[in-house]
């Protein structure tokens, strides 16, 4: 479902570049807390999850992406889609950072977008390689 998310915190949206030295003069090259706002990254050369860690790295904790990688971007033509959500989460929890999202149910939903949109390309690392073997979700 999806629905509006209203804030005041600002919010960085890239398309194509990365964007690491863009969010430190953004911030300062001082990592942030309540000021970091949220993050919404394309993955068109196959940065979108080094830029989401790159702004994690400064302070933004909200990301938005898309199952599959699904959508695009009207204003860069040739954008392939946005960074897939189940390769952002299983990126953080490698990590040891808790998303509080469960993977297997995340993966389980690509099923049902697969069928309501089958003729859509559907992208993903993660669905694509498993989950490793033993592999346990960072802890609380």
């Amino acid at each position: 479902m999806a629905r509006a998310v209203r804030s005041d915190k600002p919010r960085l949206l890239e398309n194509i570049v990365c964007v690491k030295g863009l969010l430190l003069s953004a911030s300062g090259a001082q990592p942030t807390t309540d000021k970091a706002g949220a993050a919404h990254m394309h993955n068109t050369r196959g940065l979108g999850l080094a830029n989401c860690l790159a702004a994690y790295d400064v302070g933004v904790k909200t990301f938005a992406s898309s199952l599959g990688g699904l959508g695009g971007c009207p204003y860069a033509p040739g954008a392939s889609g946005n960074v897939v959500t189940e390769d952002l989460v299983f990126m953080f929890e490698a990590m040891g950072i808790r998303t509080g999202i469960d993977i297997p149910k995340l993966l389980a939903a690509r099923e049902a977008l697969h069928q309501g949109l089958p003729e859509e390309p559907i992208f993903g690392m993660v669905a694509d390689a498993g989950l490793p073997k033993g592999w346990r979700q960072a802890g609380p």
